[in-house]
């Protein structure tokens, strides 16, 4: 059996790891995609080992992790937003007046975040966790 928790912290992460029920988490691996890894180990809380279910594992910063958990950024510490809007060039302002595509700021949102958020049918949210309700057995 397992739990899901949303919004989780990565202080929730580390101690799921210790108490050797190892979490799997959904990130952001580029603009456009999104990943299962499963959290095996960390370095007291700093640095993250991660097991990909594509046959490999890695070491990641908790600034790297935390960021592509959140979807604000990638797996490489790439920073991940909405982008620049093209009307208004990124100033939000066309003449004098506010620039209605973008709502005056200047930013277009991050839409494939927003995709991801509002699919209806896993309610995906960022830092979501889902771990073993009982602690795995080594063999």
């Amino acid at each position: 059996e397992t739990k899901l928790e949303k919004e989780s912290k990565l202080e929730d992460v580390v101690s799921s790891i210790e108490d050797n029920r190892p979490p799997i988490l959904l990130v952001r691996s580029s603009r456009k995609t999104w990943h299962y890894v499963v959290a095996i180990g960390h370095r007291q809380g700093r640095i993250f080992k991660l097991a990909d279910p594509l046959g490999y594992t890695y070491w990641l910063s908790a600034a790297t992790f935390q960021q592509a958990w959140a979807f604000d950024g990638d797996l490489r510490g790439n920073e991940i937003s909405g982008r620049a809007c093209k009307i208004c060039r990124g100033n939000g302002k066309v003449g004098f007046a506010k620039c209605l595509i973008c709502g005056g700021d200047g930013q277009l949102p991050d839409m494939y975040r927003s995709i991801v958020e509002t699919n209806l049918i896993e309610r995906v949210k960022t830092n979501t966790m889902i771990t073993p309700k009982q602690a795995a057995h080594m063999g």
